[in-house]
């Protein structure tokens, strides 16, 4: 397990927020759609002054929810940092997407995303209501969905294109830096000689965070659910989501087909 603290800045005049864009990596691979989407974030940010720094962070091999904390830990070891990114290797987006997280200004704000499967059921039904592909794709996809917050009149709570949710998945999730300092309160949550912080320079605790909670069913739910549960019942703090912004979810798909059938 290694971690590569490697940097770029978006200059600009009056830095307004420092973001740690937090990215486990298995086997040292990242998709196409996950480096167009930080150059193009990077690039917009030069571009526009919009006043905000990057510093880049991967962990490599290590467990889903081990990097999750270690990132987590290195906002509390650094007050430099004002919010931390989680975009994970297989995502892809629009800078604006961000942006529009940031001008929120809420503690955690995530995203809905497309699931990593093609349901070809779906594909089918909705191909048959409408008189163009181009929004074919994103009718078909399979949202994995939180529960929606609603009004006295049974409407999701919305602001400024966000949904106030329940939860919301860690594939690109933006945290301001006082949920983890609220986080570090917790009783039991806080671990003490992590090897992997002494060697970033750090006094070795390690803020647990995104450790999966059991439940009465004696499972684990996952590290995403764990923090989120930790954050709004624990901790009292809401949730909020993106549905305005188009995002990439990158899988593999295996292709299967037999001539015979264009033939028939």
């Amino acid at each position: 397990m290694s971690a590569d603290a490697s940097m770029f800045k978006a200059e600009a005049m009056t830095p307004r927020s420092h973001i740690l864009i937090a990215t486990p990596v298995l086997n040292e691979a990242v998709t196409l759609a996950y480096a167009k989407s930080l150059f193009r974030l990077q690039n917009h940010l030069r571009r526009t002054d919009a006043g905000v720094d990057l510093t880049m962070g991967t962990l490599v091999s290590a467990g889903i929810d081990t990097a999750r904390n270690y990132f987590a830990t290195h906002m509390l070891e650094n007050a430099s940092f004002s919010h931390l990114l989680f975009i994970d290797a297989d995502h892809g987006f629009r800078p604006e997407l961000i942006l529009d997280m940031l001008d929120l200004d809420e503690p955690v704000v995530g995203a809905i995303y497309p699931a990593r499967d093609l349901q070809f059921d779906a594909v089918w039904r909705v191909a048959r209501s409408l008189d163009a592909p181009c929004r074919l794709q994103s009718l078909a996809s399979r949202y994995v969905l939180p529960r929606f917050q609603t009004d006295e009149g049974g409407r999701p709570v919305t602001k400024k294109g966000f949904v106030r949710a329940s939860a919301a998945g860690t594939g690109i999730m933006l945290i301001q830096r006082h949920v983890f300092e609220r986080m570090a309160a917790i009783p039991d949550l806080m671990g003490v000689g992590a090897e992997i912080m002494i060697a970033d320079g750090y006094s070795g605790r390690f803020l647990q965070c995104f450790r999966p909670i059991i439940q009465d069913n004696n499972l684990p739910l996952g590290e995403d659910l764990s923090f989120c549960r930790r954050w709004t019942e624990t901790c009292g703090g809401e949730i909020w989501v993106a549905v305005d912004h188009e995002i990439e979810h990158v899988g593999a798909f295996a292709f299967a087909g037999r001539y015979r059938d264009r033939m028939s």
